[in-house]
């Protein structure tokens, strides 16, 4: 790199910073008053951790700190500082220690953003009524952040097998998507009484690792396995169909990581916050027709926030058979769906690109390969 070493912390703090703001977007954004117990308190300390780790590490030099702090209390006249002591004076030098950090860093803010956006269910849920609205064609316009999610953990991932296409399988997959048999809501209701909840005997499916490549590495920058395990891991899963050298398979591992940057660089903690606005939206101005076809308790409190979207879909599949019922050749959408279809539009009209347009100008300022924009849900 020569003149241009200095471009490895540039890029390092870059990073730095945008996931420190990230993390810290994590209390300073929208929250339901009420918790999951699939979110304990206990989880919010890896978040802590990986910022106070930033800040020490990336945004203020550690080494610099202690070097001075060890010259202050030293009883011995050790002079003046020297060159070793100017400000990140070992990560100016070592580009490849600052994007190996970089690496660690980003891998370590995906899994915390993958395992809340699961243990809330805010993601899912609010996908699977994406995908029912735009299949109907009750939305016209595209959702480029959900889009780019649901391309990222493949629709057979997000819906079990696929994207639906009617009203029931709307329903049912998300119900099996979510842990719970479609039984729950299928049954029949009778005013101001609630439904339990059966839950599926496979419990609930998530968003998993949507890397292979950074699944393996992730094994060795951030739970220790040696580089050898992890060169093994990558040979063992390419060998099947390429017998690759060593070169070669370093070369493969370059281009690899180069085309996954934006995969590890999405921000899901705001698409999370989003997703959260999103359902208290369709709470608060669908709220009536909750009352009028699941009953007044229809939720006990805020952290049952994503229910609304099965509620929409049940009710979705109860009219699509109510109208093939009366009148087999007419197609009539449900008005509740319409409805849920206009406030997803009013919220994607106003941010539903904020992060891929953040990605791709974070991409563009440490010269990464873009982002790519699928539109994979469509009428």
């Amino acid at each position: 790199m020569r003149e241009d070493i200095g471009r490895g912390l540039d890029q390092l703090r870059v990073m730095g910073s945008e996931a420190k703001a990230t993390l810290q977007s994590y209390w300073t954004g929208p929250k339901p008053a009420v918790v999951p117990d699939t979110w304990p308190k206990q989880n919010e300390m890896p978040i802590k951790q990986l910022s106070r780790e930033i800040d020490k590490w990336v945004l203020s030099d550690a080494l610099l700190t202690m070097k001075q702090k060890i010259k202050s209390q030293s009883p011995y006249n050790i002079g003046n500082l020297s060159e070793s002591d100017e400000s990140f004076y070992l990560l100016s030098r070592h580009p490849l220690l600052c994007g190996t950090f970089a690496f660690k860093i980003y891998l370590q803010v995906q899994e915390l953003g993958v395992v809340l956006a699961n243990a809330w269910g805010t993601v899912i849920y609010t996908a699977h009524l994406y995908n029912a609205v735009r299949q109907t064609g009750q939305l016209a316009i595209s959702w480029p952040d959900m889009d780019f999610i649901i391309d990222l953990h493949t629709p057979q991932r997000v819906f079990v097998g696929g994207a639906p296409k009617t009203p029931e399988a709307f329903f049912k997959q998300a119900c099996l998507m979510l842990g719970m048999s479609p039984e729950t809501f299928a049954r029949a209701r009778t005013p101001g009484r609630r439904a339990g909840i059966i839950p599926s005997q496979k419990g609930p499916r998530g968003l998993e690792e949507s890397s292979p490549v950074a699944e393996v590495l992730r094994n060795h920058y951030c739970a220790n396995e040696t580089v050898e395990l992890t060169i093994f891991n990558l040979h063992r899963q390419w060998e099947r169909s390429h017998k690759l050298g060593q070169l070669q398979l370093l070369q493969t591992l370059r281009g690899a990581l180069a085309q996954e940057i934006p995969r590890l660089l999405f921000n899901y903690v705001a698409l999370h916050q989003r997703c959260i606005e999103l359902l208290r939206r369709l709470r608060d101005e669908l709220h009536e027709d909750f009352v009028h076809y699941i009953g007044p308790e229809y939720l006990d409190n805020e952290s049952q926030l994503p229910f609304v979207v099965l509620y929409i879909l049940e009710v979705a599949w109860g009219a699509a058979r109510t109208s093939e019922q009366l009148c087999p050749k007419a197609r009539t959408g449900s008005a509740l769906l319409g409805r849920a279809a206009k406030i997803m539009e009013n919220l994607v009209e106003e941010q539903g690109g904020e992060e891929i347009k953040k990605l791709e100008a974070f991409c563009k300022s440490i010269k990464a390969e873009p982002p790519t924009l699928p539109i994979l849900v469509a009428p």
